[in-house]
């Protein structure tokens, strides 16, 4: 399968002497054609820069990036007509209505019959009623929709979406993933996609690369990443008193997170201990167990747990 995008060994500072920042220390990656691609890191990561260099309005110190096989520094303007940006940051011109600006972008990228498809993504994206508004008067929420409409208006090759459910309610964003899931599946749409709700990226990406402090330090599946987390936690309800329960978790190896008189809460390594060395201590002192929950590892706790470093 084709490589959309390559970048090799990119970097990127900004300032000079002691005041210089390396946001970029030699990232590597690729995405794949029809892929949809995680890109995540805490903030200051690095994950900004690199969008904004991919999409022509920064320019790197070195390293390599080809976008559709293409050089980027040197055959941008092929480049850009087969891609698009949704960034709820994205500033309109304030002084043009929503439809007067998706008129313009339209236009920008050669769409044909271009009021018609103005009326395709502002039906899907819920705008209709903003057409005549000024982009400078919508809400965050609508500015967010506006964008994303800006995004399809062209039907990319490769997206580039930077968190484009910021400031949705969780309806419509919840509405806003399924389109985006089942656009690319129709179009084979390539897209680079960032955000801090875990869920939509586990949802949507097949691959997800982690980015801190502008080094790439994990990449792989999800279920790869989720499996890099060693502990599991457990909900135990026991069908009698509990204080030799604690102390039997404890002696086998379980670390109590929090009880009352309904529940036990503990966390195993997996490392050196399983469930069975628990539960079997348990079940042989005669507990009984009348309700058992595992709360297996997550994305946002791989997310943390690379963010400080622990992984």
């Amino acid at each position: 399968m084709a490589n959309i995008i390559e970048v090799k060994d990119l970097r990127k500072s900004y300032g000079k002497g002691e005041n210089k920042v390396d946001a970029l220390k030699g990232i590597s990656f690729n995405i794949k054609k029809g892929e949809t691609f995680g890109f995540l890191g805490p903030n200051g990561a690095g994950k900004s820069t690199t969008i904004n260099i991919l999409c022509g309005l920064l320019s790197k110190d070195s390293g390599h990036v080809r976008i559709f096989g293409n050089d980027i520094r040197k055959d941008f303007e092929q480049i850009k007509q087969r891609m698009n940006v949704a960034n709820a940051y994205t500033h309109l011109n304030n002084s043009l209505t929503v439809e007067q600006n998706l008129r313009v972008y339209g236009k920008l990228y050669g769409v044909k019959d271009v009021e018609k498809k103005i009326a395709e993504v502002a039906d899907t994206f819920s705008i209709v009623y903003l057409k005549k508004k000024e982009a400078g008067k919508l809400s965050s929420g609508e500015n967010t929709r506006v964008c994303l409409a800006k995004c399809f208006i062209s039907d990319p090759e490769l997206m580039l979406l930077d968190e484009p459910t910021v400031g949705l309610d969780p309806d419509f964003a919840d509405k806003t993933k399924e389109y985006i899931r089942e656009y690319q599946k129709t179009n084979n749409t390539t897209i680079l996609f960032t955000s801090h709700i875990m869920s939509e990226v586990e949802y949507l990406c097949k691959r997800i690369l982690f980015l801190n402090n502008g080094e790439v330090l994990r990449l792989g599946s999800s279920r790869q990443l989720k499996n890099l987390v060693k502990t599991q936690i457990v909900e135990l309800t026991l069908g009698m008193k509990k204080d030799k329960a604690l102390a039997l978790i404890k002696r086998s190896g379980g670390r109590l997170i929090n009880y009352d008189s309904e529940k036990i809460v503990f966390e195993i390594n997996q490392l050196n201990y399983s469930l069975h060395d628990i539960m079997h201590p348990l079940i042989k002192a005669g507990f009984k167990i009348k309700d058992m929950h595992i709360k297996k590892p997550t994305l946002e706790q791989v997310f943390i747990k690379i963010s400080r470093g622990e992984l």
